[in-house]
């Protein structure tokens, strides 16, 4: 049930009323409330009961992503799980699935491109590949060109030490379409990986990287102070320009 669109005291009765079915097949029935915060209080009132004393074989679960809207006497009632994100290999499985039901051919490194791309979310990477699929672009670059991301990697150009080159990937990438948001949100995370891997902790990520720890925070400062800035740039490249001659600047 979405309780964004049905959280009124007459859907929620309505919900009682159905769950005092016993299964019919299974050993339980389940009843998923999505967006339970948005419930009313006297909606909640009249589930508590319920949820206090569940009927034989039911089970419900409570999804929210702002649980500290639900009110104390319904958490107090549950057991609480929180879900963690979504890995890049459970993301690429759930594509392929997809790829083989729509029976579409995807090229291996799109299902990779999409898994970066999508914040380690099963709901985004789905999003990404119904419009690729939708577009019919199913290449890499094809892929590349929709999603507006780099087709190179900019951590790559800034190990060079190469102030030109760099500025010039920049400008290449927004005169393309290339999303600087999303370039520097990919950057960051890429960041975050090779600090944590030279700090000894062990992740899901292949590549290795020249820069030093020094350098990487560095960096990730940089980078963050262009994500903010970029929301209110009239020109939506100029705080990732200004990073990256700060970086080439810095002792």
């Amino acid at each position: 049930m979405d309780a964004a669109s049905n959280r009124g005291i007459d859907d929620i009765k309505s919900l009682i009323k159905e769950s005092a079915f016993m299964p019919m097949i299974m050993k339980y029935r389940v009843f998923i409330i999505d967006e339970a915060h948005m419930i009313t209080p006297d909606a909640f009132n009249a589930l508590l009961k319920t949820l206090e004393e569940p009927p034989p074989g039911v089970i419900f679960i409570l999804a929210t992503t702002n649980p500290e809207k639900l009110p104390k006497t319904i958490v107090s009632r549950c057991a609480l799980v929180n879900f963690g994100r979504a890995s890049k290999k459970d993301i690429i499985h759930m594509l392929k699935r997809i790829a083989l039901s729509e029976k579409v051919s995807i090229d291996e490194k799109v299902y990779e491109l999409i898994a970066s791309h999508a914040e380690n979310s099963f709901r985004d990477a789905s999003k990404v590949i119904e419009e690729l699929i939708i577009q019919k672009k199913l290449t890499l670059e094809e892929a590349i060109l929709i999603l507006g991301v780099a087709k190179n990697d900019i951590l790559e150009i800034l190990e060079k030490k190469e102030l030109k080159e760099a500025l010039s990937f920049a400008n290449e990438f927004v005169s393309s379409g290339g999303s600087v948001k999303h370039l520097l949100e990919n950057t960051l995370a890429e960041l975050r990986y090779h600090l944590l891997k030279k700090n000894g902790v062990q992740v899901e990520f292949e590549k290795e990287s020249n820069l030093s720890k020094i350098q990487i925070i560095k960096l990730m400062k940089l980078m963050t102070d262009a994500y903010n800035l970029t929301k209110t740039s009239p020109i939506e490249s100029i705080p990732l320009e200004i990073a990256i001659v700060e970086f080439y600047n810095l002792k």
